[in-house]
């Protein structure tokens, strides 16, 4: 179970860090994720701007050496994102969450949420190891593939309702 528990950690924090990534890596991003954060209603988009990337970042080294700890952290940072997906599923609004920097500007939608329980799952799965370990090739291969087709699935799911 270790071995599968550090996959999903180190899955997690690849996840993490390229969402922080893509928010921050120009100015035109930072813009654009401050902007985004304006257009769905959250108070203090610009300073969110650069503390939602901080949170994932600090998150995703968590997850790399402290699993345990970094896995209940990305459970906390993603019921935050989720409730924030669900308040603007539920006023209508027709603007991207900035959850991905610009390389995410579709408005947001259920998918985004499905997106989010998978990452949760995730992070449920690295919380059964208390420290890295080399996962055997069967746990890697088995996590990174469930974790796919879940992705995959999610993907034509929302695709085919459109």
């Amino acid at each position: 179970m270790a071995g599968a528990a550090t996959t999903a950690a180190a899955l997690l924090a690849a996840v993490l860090a390229w969402a922080a990534l893509a928010k921050t890596a120009t100015p035109a991003r930072r813009a654009a994720t401050s902007a985004s954060f304006a257009a769905i209603g959250l108070r203090s988009p610009r300073g969110l701007s650069v503390l939602v990337p901080i949170a994932e970042l600090t998150v995703a080294v968590a997850l790399l050496f402290r699993p345990e700890l970094g896995a209940l952290a990305a459970l906390v940072l993603l019921a935050g994102f989720t409730a924030v997906l669900v308040r603007v599923l539920n006023a209508d609004l027709t603007t991207g969450c900035g959850c991905f920097g610009a390389v995410a500007g579709q408005a947001v939608g259920p998918r985004d949420v499905a997106r989010n329980g998978l990452l949760a799952g995730l992070a449920i799965v690295a919380t059964g190891t208390l420290h890295p370990v080399r996962p055997p090739v069967t746990a890697a291969v088995l996590v990174a593939v469930v974790a796919g087709a879940a992705w995959g699935a999610t993907v034509l799911l929302f695709r085919v309702r459109r």
